[in-house]
């Protein structure tokens, strides 16, 4: 986080072109700098660090510049189309919890306050028609996403640390939480189909909040 010296030992690093006045021109040396093909850059140990002082770094020069540059080359790209994979992702997940196989309840109402109409299809009727199939095809998409998104958190987490990955965030923090947590309650809502268990619509709720409260993470990657 010592700002004074990392601007010293850049400028201890780099090449002037050519000065006129109070402009010049500079070439930097990055090598240990930036991430690209390095195990500790500066880069990744500014946004690993403990301390928060340490990302006063990424407002000086080169680095600045830098991460503007890799943002505007590949970064924006990447993370639109992350966007767009996730929306996609998370409405299939949605019209999969909308279309969930429901059968006319049997019985009469006994209680005035039951205003129960459909009950939750056991899994040796969930498959029946052409449109539950279709359905599966949206539910085996949603299962092997939420399998996908741990296989992706948890090296991470192994890797900074439990307390730094959730609390820090410039790594994502409590994004991380969220998305771990919906990716969790997609795979109970597959044990309790599969078993022909009860409370699949109060996990498939919560699934439903945690996983569109989770779109506010990529608000992240659009200025406006």
């Amino acid at each position: 986080g010592n700002t004074v010296m990392f601007q010293h030992l850049m400028n201890k690093r780099r090449l002037v072109q050519w000065a006129f006045g109070p402009i010049s021109s500079c070439l930097y040396n990055l090598s240990e700098v930036d991430s690209w093909g390095e195990d500790y850059s500066v880069l990744e140990l500014v946004v690993a660090s403990k301390k928060n002082e340490a990302l006063r770094i990424l407002d000086l020069p080169p680095l600045k510049q830098l991460i503007s540059m890799k943002w505007n080359k590949y970064g924006k790209y990447y993370f639109r189309i992350l966007t767009f994979l996730y929306l996609s992702y998370i409405i299939t997940f949605t019209l999969c919890c909308a279309h969930r196989p429901l059968k006319p309840r049997e019985g009469n109402v006994t209680d005035p306050r039951d205003t129960t109409i459909f009950i939750q299809r056991n899994l040796q009727e969930a498959y029946t028609t052409h449109e539950d199939q279709v359905r599966l095809v949206g539910e085996i998409i949603s299962v092997f996403g939420a399998i996908v998104i741990m296989l992706l958190e948890i090296p991470d987490i192994l890797r900074f640390g439990a307390k730094r990955y959730f609390g820090k965030t410039v790594l994502g923090g409590p994004f991380h939480i969220i998305i771990i947590s919906y990716a969790c309650l997609v795979l109970v809502i597959l044990v309790l189909r599969l078993t022909s268990s009860e409370g699949e619509c109060i996990a498939m709720s919560l699934a439903l909040v945690l996983g569109w409260c989770n779109v506010m993470y990529f608000a992240r990657g659009f200025q406006m």
